[in-house]
């Protein structure tokens, strides 16, 4: 698979910047902690092994301190000079930019946020010494940001659009894969399937991944999450239309980019590495967040995503335990930075999805309570109602629903 890195223009140059950090790995890992993987299987979800990895635990409360630190210390070691660092993003990025500038003894941090970010963000990152600034939208933050910098003499730290913030937030995904060591997996094993799974937004969380992981564990699939309606990344990755922008969802907002960066879509839209990408519903992360709360600190919506997709696929592609091949699904939390609206949203949103889903299985099963009717009786009292018979499996179940509906006879 190094092979298809090196095809990959953009790849190239994410994978020549991971090499560079791991020159650096020691004074990365002055500030970049090893994050805690966890182990989250379910009984309810039969045949796979579930870990989670808590990008809650950095400082900062989200992985995003990997992208920028690395970013300031690739700036330093090419003889850029600056007085001062600027980023932009709706709070996480910029929390972590702070925090490295900190850690290198850089005094002056600006961050411009987007209107609607979230007011403990908002606190958050102002109680690191951050000016915070605002603009209409992510994507006006980061050309504000971006002309700050450049007239002042200051080094902009992209939220996602830079190669060394790639590398350096893809660390998170090797260092999950390394971690399965302790649990007796080994990716190597041509009986063992892994696929890490991780959020997506502007993409540089997913690019870095799929390099990093490419290169050393060719093996390992990587799968990007995001919200549906606020799923642009996903839709590039699918090939099908984007949003129109009065339609998308910015309810997610950690990873609700409408137009995901140039490095992400060179390497995530590249056949060669076998990208997924799924789209959940508000009620799906509502559920994500509440059970991660059991492993760790409650994450931001944003940082449910991958849980809520890893139970997706597992309660759609249902497998037998001990038939030889071993499924790990790693789920990644990115932050544990959430606000109070957007717990009670999620959690409402839940809670109205699984009212839905209950409703609907009880009519079904009214329909076939009402309509199990044998053969003989049916046609004395009813000559044109047809045969049903009570179902024995979830096939028979789908065909009586059929039949009920006058979708199809017997």
């Amino acid at each position: 698979m190094i092979e298809a890195v090196q095809n990959n223009p953009s790849a190239a140059v994410i994978w020549q910047e991971m090499r560079a950090l791991a020159d650096r790995q020691e004074v990365f890992n002055e500030l970049v902690q090893v994050s805690p993987l966890l182990p989250a299987s379910s009984p309810l979800l039969p045949g796979y092994e579930i870990f989670v990895k808590n990008e809650g635990a950095q400082q900062g409360r989200a992985y995003k301190v990997r992208g920028a630190y690395n970013c300031m210390l690739a700036a330093r070691e090419n003889g850029e000079s600056f007085n001062g660092v600027v980023a932009a993003s709706t709070g996480n990025h910029i929390k972590g930019v702070a925090l490295a500038a900190r850690h290198l003894g850089v005094d002056e941090v600006v961050g411009f946020c987007p209107e609607g970010t979230v007011p403990e963000k908002i606190a958050g990152v102002e109680a690191v010494g951050v000016s915070v600034k605002t603009a209409s939208s992510l994507a006006q933050a980061t050309a504000a940001a971006e002309n700050y910098a450049r007239d002042n003499g200051m080094l902009f730290v992209h939220p996602y659009d830079h190669p060394a913030v790639v590398a350096g937030n893809g660390t998170a995904a090797l260092e999950a894969v390394a971690q399965l060591a302790a649990f007796g997996v080994d990716p190597a094993d041509p009986n063992t399937e892994i696929t890490v799974v991780v959020p997506g937004g502007g993409g540089g969380l997913a690019a870095g991944s799929v390099v990093g992981l490419a290169a050393l564990y060719p093996t390992v699939r990587t799968v990007v999450s995001q919200l549906q309606g606020g799923d642009n990344l996903a839709r590039r990755i699918r090939r099908v239309a984007e949003l129109p922008a009065g339609d998308f969802s910015y309810a997610c907002r950690g990873a609700a980019v409408y137009t995901p960066g140039t490095l992400a879509t060179t390497v995530l839209t590249d056949r060669q590495f076998a990208v997924g990408a799924v789209s959940v519903t508000p009620g799906e992360v509502g559920r994500a967040m509440k059970r991660l709360s059991r492993y760790h600190e409650t994450p931001e919506s944003a940082g449910a995503l991958a849980m809520a997709t890893v139970t997706q696929l597992a309660e759609r592609n249902p497998v037998a335990q001990g038939n030889g091949k071993r499924r790990v699904r790693i789920a990644i939390t990115t932050g544990t930075n959430p606000g109070a609206d957007e717990l009670v949203e999620f959690a409402q949103a839940a809670e109205q999805e699984r009212r839905e889903q209950l409703a609907a299985a009880q009519q079904n099963f009214a329909l076939l309570s009402d309509r199990q009717l044998t053969d003989k009786h049916a046609r004395v009292q009813h000559p044109n109602t047809p045969k049903i018979f009570k179902p024995r499996s979830v096939r028979a179940y789908r065909a009586s629903l059929n039949v009920i509906s006058g979708r199809r006879t017997t």
